[in-house]
């Protein structure tokens, strides 16, 4: 059955990499695969966040909230301990525009810079917004073009998507949604309650009305500044978890828990390092607690839903979180290597024939009624593979995105993907193997630098009476 999917990887190396593989086997259904990264700057430090992974976060999590259809989910164990701005925040933000609707102008723009929008001479990234006369250009995260909104009077004429490097239009749209482009919304009638918890913040670290007056005046004149999401627990009195976001079905899939357990010890141990940093040199800040979950507290709420946990080994330990894992669940399904085919073509015993182990796994492939396919990292592995296979006798049919297995045909396919290892699936009719188990694993050659000898660069002019030179056959010399 169709179902919410969320999978929690150890690193965001490791969800990145899932979320292309996964996006390759989807092919064109990437719409519901979606990927949650955290911020790579710590709180504390007072230093903005990138724009980019800002707007992927707003968007990913209003489309979750939004959706319908069975997503999957892919974030790490970094992104699931923060603390979140409350749902209802976020999604009340959300202001949509039509064409040929009375719009006000002037509230939107004073919305759009309560959401953390920057006012920008060009808008080329997520956050960015310029306003021309009858002409507001914005880029809302959840579009990946910029949205340009003309007004006609109080009306809005028209709505188009724009290229940022060209500003040129790219597309007209009927209507438009509007997302806050930081996950701090600072809105006017809420500023005194946000100073009043500053000001007590400061009182309980022991600080002068000296600092939080610094952090109240950049309030009101620059509105939302750089680092004001370390201190989230400060503008909104509850905040929520990734959990809030996700239907109460969802199915949370966890790779390997002692990766996740020593992923989340190793961050908690980076967020204190900087608070007792913040707090050393006397800087209003929150404790990482009240930013972020432990992983005690994070499995405390997942084990009751009943996850699926891939581990190899030692299924049945506490995970930390004092509730243990029920009995694991064999799975069965036959899924073969292609370590025997990786071999033969790397000893590369028949010199004449170098590549005939490949073209024997190409044919007991389709003898099994397995559609064989060929994954290629790069456009010159493929013409490498497509030419190599010629002399067999073997024609690749290249296709934009992973084909159908199990089609009938006797063709051989060849794609685009970021794999490194294929797989053979009898029973899913798919068999498949990647440039790398073909070539090996490219290595870079490192090239040696040339010194210039210090003499290239004298003339005679330089060389004065008795200065010592060497001779090229004679040695040194006056």
């Amino acid at each position: 059955r169709q179902q919410h999917l969320c999978v929690v990887t150890a690193t965001l190396k490791e969800a990145e990499q899932l979320a292309g593989v996964v996006g390759f086997f989807l092919g064109n259904r990437t719409a519901d695969l979606h990927l949650f990264p955290p911020y790579k700057i710590l709180p504390h430090k007072m230093l903005g966040y990138h724009s980019q992974t800002a707007a992927r976060r707003i968007g990913t999590l209003f489309t979750l909230t939004e959706s319908r259809a069975p997503f999957l989910l892919i974030t790490c164990v970094d992104a699931l301990l923060q603390r979140l701005a409350p749902k209802d925040e976020l999604n009340g933000f959300a202001e949509l525009v039509m064409a040929d609707e009375e719009t006000d102008r002037d509230q939107l723009i004073e919305k759009l810079i309560s959401g953390g929008y920057t006012h920008a001479a060009l808008v080329e990234e997520p956050g960015d917004f310029c306003v021309r006369g009858g002409i507001i250009d914005l880029f809302s995260p959840l579009y990946p073009e910029p949205l340009r909104l003309e007004w006609f009077g109080d009306t809005i004429d028209a709505i188009r998507t724009f290229s940022p490097d060209n500003q040129r239009k790219t597309g007209e749209l009927p209507e438009a949604i509007i997302l806050s482009a930081r996950e701090v919304i600072l809105k006017k009638e809420t500023l005194p309650d946000v100073m009043s918890r500053i000001r007590a913040r400061a009182l309980e670290q022991g600080l002068g009305g000296s600092k939080s007056r610094e952090i109240i005046d950049r309030l009101r004149s620059e509105g939302l500044f750089p680092g004001i999401e370390g201190l989230l627990p400060l503008i909104f009195p509850r905040l929520d978890a990734l959990f809030d976001y996700l239907p109460a079905t969802t199915l949370y899939i966890l790779d390997a828990i002692p990766g996740l357990a020593a992923s989340a010890a190793k961050f908690t141990e980076r967020v204190a390092e900087n608070y007792r940093g913040a707090l050393q040199n006397e800087r209003v800040c929150v404790p990482p607690d009240s930013l972020y979950f432990t992983w005690g507290a994070l499995w405390s709420q997942i084990a009751p839903t009943g996850p699926l946990v891939l581990d190899a080994f030692d299924m049945l330990r506490d995970p930390g979180g004092g509730t243990p894992l029920p009995v694991p669940v064999a799975l069965q399904f036959a899924v073969e290597d292609n370590l025997d085919v990786s071999r033969e073509l790397e000893k590369g015993l028949d010199t004449d024939h170098l590549f005939q182990p490949l073209a024997d796994w190409l044919e007991r492939a389709q003898e099994r009624n397995c559609t064989p396919v060929i994954v290629c990292r790069t456009e010159s592995q493929a013409r490498r593979v497509e030419a190599l296979l010629r002399h067999y006798q073997i024609t690749v049919h290249f296709t934009h995105q992973m084909p159908s297995p199990g089609s009938g045909s006797q063709r051989v396919y060849g794609c685009i993907g970021p794999l490194d290892k294929g797989f053979v699936w009898t029973a899913e009719h798919l068999a498949l193997i990647t440039a790398q188990e073909i070539f090996g694993k490219s290595k870079r050659r490192r090239t040696r630098r040339v010194k210039k000898s210090p003499a290239a660069l004298l003339t005679f002019e330089d060389l004065k009476q008795a200065d010592l030179v060497v001779h090229a056959q004679h040695g040194i010399g006056r």
